[in-house]
């Protein structure tokens, strides 16, 4: 599915969740919500400091242990158009190949900007797999979910692609051969595939080679 495809669709309203696949180019990193924030380490819901004091609404407790999580706003493209997606710890940490509170503790305290390593995620091409939720398919929304990223091999889809062409040729040729010619391959086929033969069952298949020449020939 391409972006115009995404953004253009109908969906149910029956649909609660829908998985879709798309390609495309990581163009911008979307700071406006920063690139983390904190959880609770029970329910991982977002949570926020109140007189420097952390306290899980949905707990109804306090956190006393915040987890720092990744929660990076991607602009994405491809041909067709251009969308927002949202890259969540889990993924984000397979994909930095480090944790948050890692990359935080790197950066000095006034240092507001996007970290080098979130920044050289742009102009690179990945393949995303999207969990569409409520937020997209009843309110019409972006910011999709991404619930996995794939590096795209051009090598394999190369092949691919060519295995693909060869196939479809052959089904081609198959189809245009002659009906007798065809019997014959097929025939010397199965004589190659057997490991073997004996002199009465040589015999059978050329008598069955010249029943299909005779009845070709009246026809």
């Amino acid at each position: 599915m391409n972006i115009k495809e995404l953004l253009d669709c109908d969906w149910s309203p029956g649909l609660e969740e829908y998985i879709v696949t798309m390609r495309g180019e990581i163009t911008k990193i979307d700071n406006h919500f920063g690139w983390y924030h904190i959880s609770c380490n029970a329910c991982s819901k977002k949570i926020e400091a109140e007189n420097g004091v952390y306290n899980c609404h949905i707990c109804n407790k306090e956190c006393k242990f915040p987890l720092l999580k990744y929660k990076i706003h991607l602009k994405v493209k491809d041909k067709t158009a251009e969308s927002s997606v949202v890259l969540f710890n889990p993924v984000a940490e397979k994909l930095l190949d480090t944790s948050a509170h890692k990359l935080l503790n790197r950066l000095s305290l006034d240092n507001n900007d996007v970290p080098i390593q979130i920044q050289s995620l742009c102009k690179k091409e990945f393949i995303f797999k999207l969990k569409l939720n409520n937020y997209n398919l009843q309110e019409g929304l972006e910011n999709f979910t991404i619930s996995k990223v794939f590096v795209p091999v051009e090598n394999l889809e190369i092949q691919y692609q060519s295995r693909k062409d060869k196939k479809g040729k052959s089904l081609l040729e198959d189809e245009n051969e002659p009906k007798e010619q065809k019997t014959k391959r097929l025939i010397k086929k199965r004589l190659l595939m057997s490991h073997s033969i004996t002199w009465k069952t040589l015999m059978k298949i050329n008598m069955s080679m010249m029943v299909l020449r005779i009845e070709r020939e009246e026809t």
